[in-house]
């Protein structure tokens, strides 16, 4: 199985589509999820050119304003997607393989890229996985840094 996750920092921008559509076809993904679209909405004949003749299951995180978007989809030959929840910094969903019956949860997000908005976030986040006790594939721009500092004796 393989995956692509991607912030694209706005789909409108030249040269960005073309990029997406070879990665995505080039490395034969069976989920994608690509953040910071900043797109209000995706057509189904945008959706399929992304992936040409392998058919895709999608759902979708509009943008707000000029931030944000998030489209998540999966090859509907594999698998059958269950949207979850779309909420303010990700987009969640079931994804049952046909062949095996094996259920996951995958989850995009796009987290806040303001301070004030990272704990909620956080909260977010917690919720949408405490939720689910099964296998979880997370991914996405979680626009948070962590510095760790390393005791040193002596």
């Amino acid at each position: 199985m393989r995956g692509l996750f991607w912030n694209i920092r706005g789909l409108n921008k030249i040269g960005r589509v073309p990029a997406l559509v070879s990665k995505i076809r080039e490395n034969h993904v069976d989920f994608v999820g690509v953040m910071e679209t900043k797109k209000e909405s995706f057509t189904p004949c945008f959706l399929r050119a992304l992936t040409g003749n392998t058919p895709f299951s999608w759902c979708f995180k509009p943008a707000n304003g000029s931030a944000g978007g998030i489209p998540l989809g999966v090859n509907s030959n594999i698998f059958h997607l269950t949207v979850s929840d779309i909420l303010e910094f990700s987009i969640s969903a079931m994804i049952l393989d046909k062949k095996s019956g094996f259920s996951w949860k995958l989850i995009v997000v796009y987290g806040s890229p303001y301070e004030e908005g990272k704990q909620r976030f956080s909260d977010e986040l917690h919720k949408v996985l405490e939720n689910w006790s099964g296998p979880i594939v997370i991914g996405g721009d979680f626009n948070l840094v962590s510095l760790f500092q390393r005791k040193t004796t002596g």
